[in-house]
């Protein structure tokens, strides 16, 4: 059936080229008149090149290439396949998605992908998945309340033993002002100011429940994102401290610095064996298993507060296993 409507046309032209073209499969021209005259789109020449001037007035370049062989391709992809690996890969990791909404959103990402990306692109991961369906509606919800400056009223849980929700305070209301979503362990974090607080604290969005944007306006204190980020390993909080932390000489724990807190911190070589470090962050229980995992790859030169922290926590460790060991003896 003939479809007289250039402009269906010209969306048409631009799913084909979407779909079926990339450098190494360019687009003929007699390929393209006759897809698209399957298709309902009877043409010639001059009416696809006048569709190519009207892709590039939306700012979508066409272009022909001669190699490997000649055609026409899009000049630049909205998502090349490395971009969509990486971000279809984010959804298979984020638990705090359900099964069903992961498979809805990897199927829109695969509608930038051509033909001959998608079967590489469509793997898998047996990843744990959350069941709460309430989730994806609760960040939509909070990017509005951040967006418009507005308060928002929630309660607040945890799973218990017994895989039910129990709630704290009572499951009385938080109220108070957003500032920011954080994705941190494959979960998202609000920063959220209590109104009965002065400091911003983080809660899981997961955790959330009953939660609404009320009508009641906030003005934001100033707020240093970047600077929280750094001040806090794995989004638990607690004294904010400079520490120096003596590592042995290794190109690898020097990578794994730069994974963890970025470029700010301070790097002195001591050494032919041996570098420190200066980091302002906080002194909670994540850093103190950060630290373990280095085993004696790393040392704390110093506060004093942090040595002693990380000494009670190593020998609470260790009573827990002598204790074992003393009743097994018996």
């Amino acid at each position: 059936m003939k479809k007289e409507n250039s402009k269906s046309r010209v969306l048409a032209l631009l799913q084909l080229l979407m779909e079926q073209s990339d450098l190494l499969h360019p687009l003929s021209m007699p390929t393209i008149i006759s897809t698209l005259e399957t298709q309902g789109y009877p043409c010639e020449r001059k009416a696809i090149y006048d569709d190519f001037k009207a892709l590039s007035k939306a700012g979508i370049e066409v272009e022909f290439i001669r190699t490997p062989r000649m055609g026409y391709v899009l000049s630049e992809r909205f998502f090349e396949t490395v971009d969509l690996k990486i971000l279809m890969d984010a959804v298979d990791a984020s638990s705090f998605l359900t099964q069903k909404k992961t498979k809805q959103i990897k199927e829109k990402l695969l509608r930038f992908a051509t033909i001959y990306e998608k079967e590489a692109l469509s793997v898998e991961l047996d990843a744990p998945k959350s069941s709460n369906e309430q989730i994806l509606y609760s960040i939509d919800t909070l990017l509005e309340a951040i967006s418009t400056k507005k308060k928002i009223r929630f309660t607040y849980f945890d799973i218990g033993l017994d895989k039910k929700r129990h709630y704290r305070r009572q499951k009385k209301i938080y109220q108070g002002d957003p500032y920011a979503l954080l994705w941190e362990n494959k979960a998202y974090y609000l920063l959220f100011k209590m109104d009965s607080h002065d400091n911003i604290t983080q809660y899981r969005v997961d955790k959330m429940d009953q939660l609404e944007c009320t009508e009641l306006s906030f003005e934001p204190k100033p707020f240093d994102l970047k600077q929280y980020r750094m001040e806090r390993i794995g989004m638990y909080s607690g004294e904010k401290v400079n520490i120096t932390l003596e590592f042995i000489k290794d190109d690898r724990l020097v990578s794994l610095l730069y994974d963890q807190f970025g470029e700010d911190f301070l790097l002195i070589k001591q050494n032919d064996t041996s570098f420190t470090v200066n980091i302002n962050t906080s002194i909670s229980p994540t850093l103190m298993g950060w630290l373990a995992t280095l085993n004696t790859q790393v040392k704390i030169v110093k506060p004093q507060s942090l040595i002693d922290s990380y000494q009670n926590y190593l020998t609470s460790i260790l009573k827990q296993y002598r204790k074992d060991e003393m009743h097994e003896s018996d």
